[in-house]
């Protein structure tokens, strides 16, 4: 290189280096995003198994989280019902995402997720409370499965 010029190889050089920072500096908010997201996967993981751990306590088998235990036949609706709410928020959630926006409607989904456990904690007198509580929460559960790999295939960047 002479002195005050800049070869071609040179310039593709330097803006390869500089591509290759930016890039790796784009991608840790990415990965933020995507965990961030995956998190709340995770809370409605703990809506799946639920009903595992506390279906013995709320029949009073093991002490009890309810004046009156709750019968096998009301167990099986606590532990199935959120599968009927997944199939119903599953449905929708692809459009709903699209109109909302990704972000946005996943920052939604936190709402109903938390009315359901609300429910849940407040149907100790009232298992029809629970059943909602329940059925609520599958409808965060079913959106979720969709809106979250959504999201993360649109932040992704090669």
């Amino acid at each position: 290189m002479t002195a005050g010029k800049v070869s071609v190889l040179e310039t593709q050089a330097l803006l390869s280096s500089d591509q290759t920072v930016l890039s790796h500096s784009k991608k840790w908010p990415q990965h933020m995003a995507a965990l961030l997201a995956s998190l709340i996967s995770m809370a409605t993981g703990t809506v799946a198994g639920w009903s595992s751990p506390a279906i013995p306590f709320l029949q009073g088998n093991m002490g009890t989280l309810v004046n009156e235990p709750i019968t096998d036949e009301q167990a099986s609706w606590v532990g199935s019902i959120v599968t009927l709410g997944c199939l119903v928020g599953a449905i929708p959630a692809g459009t709903l995402s699209q109109k909302l926006g990704r972000r946005n409607f996943l920052l939604a989904l936190a709402v109903p997720l938390i009315l359901g456990w609300v429910l849940i904690i407040e149907g100790e007198d009232n298992v029809q409370l629970i059943y909602l509580g329940r059925f609520i929460n599958g409808l965060s559960f079913g959106a979720v499965t969709v809106a979250v790999p959504l999201y993360n295939n649109e932040i992704a960047e090669d």
